[in-house]
């Protein structure tokens, strides 16, 4: 335990530094200009610099940008980093679910040019030399606005999504930045647009797609050397040469640019990503302490019937939810992930409790079968009445097994860890943490004497120890709020300090209840469906993701989902790591549920743009 803290506390120093030296010393301050919120960063240089306003794409914000901010500010410019309305921190909504309409394009518009005006009022900003820089949806407004706007100097536009934002007139001095792996479109767009006019190029840059050509230092150093040259170059409109911003030893940008490298565009990421390890795996020693190591294996699941059931629930839960009204939830995308996510895990549950429901009729036969062969020994008090047709299951006995592949059905749902572990116990047990790897002590002849009865019941001799120890157990299944406490902690504060806006505000905090709640229910049935198998976790996992892509790309869902599958693929891993874990030290079916969805469904709340 010593040596996992210790490469803990490791991870978090590493990831930290990362992060904390990402700027370099750079000057950073949040404003909100008419209404909008916007993130600064200043040069170390002092005088008047050229500004760029750099824009995110759809789902993104301004600190998935900040590298840009830190690139752009290291070579002398003053960066604003702008959030679009229903993105980030900007809590006014997008008009539409895609950014696909003209009230969208109007909305983005306003966005841009609230960002440009506040760069022009900066006073060390030249207000007559400012750039554009945007990624994917973002790439399209930079365009349209630099289309209109000839007073832009220059502009870049990363993953550009369509060639139609720019003409062969306008927008002058662009640069499209597409990475190699991209879909076709995008690649397409760039090509078109750069064609156009002999003052714009292309840059294909390799082994990189549509989220980590963000990263990518050869994206980053295409946009400075476009924008040095663009700021150093005479203007064609009035064929003036303004003057070339200089730092204080004279220089201009251009004569910098070959001595001046950049900052690694990947720091916040690498910093965010060990964060992350670490909270990821200091599950480990918390489930240690929660709960005890599990002493029986468990018997892997039938897993190609799992898959098989798996697809069958999934496709008929990516049909259904085009179907239901999910656009009434204002988060793009999320009514429709949220809803096909609850009628798939709904499903596997009613699955789930199917097969339960068999395996314990055949239990009884069994029963019956074994009673009539060999008839009790002995009658009276000691001996099961005739309406008790499964009497041992209350007895003090060692699981087999089978017993850890069981739920419970009980008169009420105990969502101890006992739920899908082992057969009942009696009507209204409630197990503990460790009731699937231990004998149950409250019947059998050890707790009731020779004639193996019940525990007292209230009111009787020995109900203040059966209160106690009901009560214990109750306390002890109440600690297990502490995992998911922790999910929300491992997924958010890494991917706010180091990647993107993870904290929910406005509208968000009740949306990802919603969408947590969804995720919950596919996280039961799948710990149901599964008894907890790794591998078979996994077989669903993959089936939801490659049945979701297959929604988005046959028009069910939004292409845009797409896009995010490596991230979403990724949390599904994480999920099944935690599954995993947690089912080692015996944890409750719900705290396993309930801690894996929150990993998932986090950054969806947080990331999906609101919508109106």
């Amino acid at each position: 335990m010593k040596r996992t803290m210790l490469l803990l506390l490791a991870l978090v120093a590493g990831g930290a530094w990362l992060i904390a030296g990402a700027d370099r010393g750079l000057r950073h301050e949040h404003v909100t200009s008419a209404g909008r919120p916007l993130d600064v960063v200043h040069p170390s240089v002092s005088g008047r610099r050229p500004g760029v306003v750099v824009a995110h794409g759809f789902s993104g914000s301004a600190r998935l940008m900040a590298p840009f901010g830190d690139t752009l500010a290291a070579r002398g410019y003053v960066v604003v980093l702008v959030d679009f309305a229903g993105h980030g921190a900007n809590t006014s909504p997008l008009p539409d679910q895609t950014a696909g309409t003209e009230r969208s394009t109007d909305a983005l518009a306003d966005d841009l040019a609230t960002a440009v005006a506040h760069l022009r009022s900066r006073p060390d900003v030249d207000p007559s030399r400012i750039a554009l820089v945007g990624h994917s949806m973002g790439a399209g407004a930079v365009t349209r606005y630099a289309a209109a706007h000839p007073d832009v100097t220059a502009t870049v536009a990363i993953s550009l999504p369509s060639a139609v934002a720019a003409s062969a007139e306008r927008p002058a001095r662009l640069l499209t930045v597409v990475g190699a792996l991209e879909f076709p479109g995008f690649r397409s767009a760039a090509t078109t647009v750069a064609a156009q006019r002999d003052d714009r190029a292309v840059r294909v840059v390799p082994g990189v797609e549509h989220i980590s050509v963000l990263y990518a230092p050869a994206t980053h150093r295409a946009t400075v050397d476009w924008l040095d040259q663009a700021f150093d170059a005479p203007r064609a409109e009035d064929g003036t040469t303004p003057p070339s911003p200089r730092a204080d030893d004279g220089t201009t940008l251009s004569d910098r640019r070959a001595d001046d490298g950049i900052p690694f565009p990947g720091r916040r990421l690498a910093g965010a990503a060990l964060l992350g390890l670490a909270l990821l795996l200091g599950l480990h020693p918390l489930a240690a302490r929660l709960g005890e190591r599990r002493a029986t294996p468990r018997r892997p699941a039938p897993r190609l019937m799992i898959a098989a059931i798996a697809t069958g629930a999934a496709v008929v839960g990516a049909l259904t939810a085009r179907l239901l009204p999910t656009t009434i939830l204002p988060l793009a995308i999320g009514g429709y992930v949220a809803a096909y996510a609850a009628v798939t895990g709904a499903l596997l549950l009613l699955y789930a409790t199917r097969r339960t429901r068999e395996h314990l009729k055949h239990e009884d036969r069994t029963v019956e079968q074994a009673g009539a062969h060999h008839p009790p020994r002995s009658s009276g008090p000691a001996a099961a009445t005739a309406g008790d047709r499964r009497p041992a299951q209350s007895a003090d006995r060692s699981p087999g097994p089978s017993d850890d592949r069981q739920p419970a059905q009980t008169a009420g749902l105990s969502l101890g860890p006992s739920d899908d572990h082992r057969p009942a116990q009696t009507g209204d047990h409630s197990p503990g943490p460790s009731d699937d790897h231990r004998p149950a002590h409250h019947g059998g002849p050890a707790a009731a004497g020779s004639g193996g009865h019940l525990p007292a019941t209230k009111g009787g001799p020995g109900s203040e120890g059966s209160s106690d120890g009901a009560s214990a157990k109750t306390g002890l299944r109440l600690r297990y709020l502490l995992v998911p406490a922790y999910a929300a902690i491992a997924i958010a504060v890494p991917v706010h300090l180091g990647m993107t806006h993870a904290l929910p505000v406005g509208d968000r905090w009740w949306l990802l209840s919603i969408i947590w709640a969804a995720f919950a229910l596919l996280a039961y049935a799948t710990e149901r469906v599964t008894d907890g198998d790794p591998v078979a976790v996994l077989a669903i996992a993959a089936v939801f993701v490659a049945v979701l892509a297959v929604a988005a790309m046959s028009g069910l869902t939004h292409g845009f989902v797409v896009l995010v599958l490596f991230p979403l693929i990724g949390l599904l891993l994480w999920q099944a790591l935690w599954s995993a874990l947690l089912h080692r030290f015996a944890a409750p079916t719900w705290a396993i549920a309930l801690a894996g969805s929150l990993v998932v469904t986090w950054p969806l709340a947080v990331t999906l743009p609101l919508v109106g």
